[in-house]
């Protein structure tokens, strides 16, 4: 699932890339997704263990046929 959601991220980066190498879009826009992106990964990168760490509570739920609590 990080994985997922790091290449959505770098998708929506690579579009409004080539926006602005179209000349759609003005550089300010660029950096603004610059530092979204930047700020995303950074999070992405800070919960991804987080997020494996539930997943995995998840998948022994299922193992077990169990009601379990999850926190995503």
């Amino acid at each position: 699932m990080p994985v997922l959601m790091l290449l959505r991220k770098v998708d929506v980066f690579l579009h409004f890339l080539s926006r602005f190498l179209e000349g759609t879009d003005q550089s300010h826009v660029l950096q603004e997704q610059v530092k979204q992106i930047s700020a995303d990964l950074l999070r992405l990168s800070t919960k991804s263990s987080w997020i494996q760490e539930e997943l995995a509570k998840l998948e022994q739920c299922r193992n077990k046929r169990a009601a379990c609590y999850v926190m995503l």
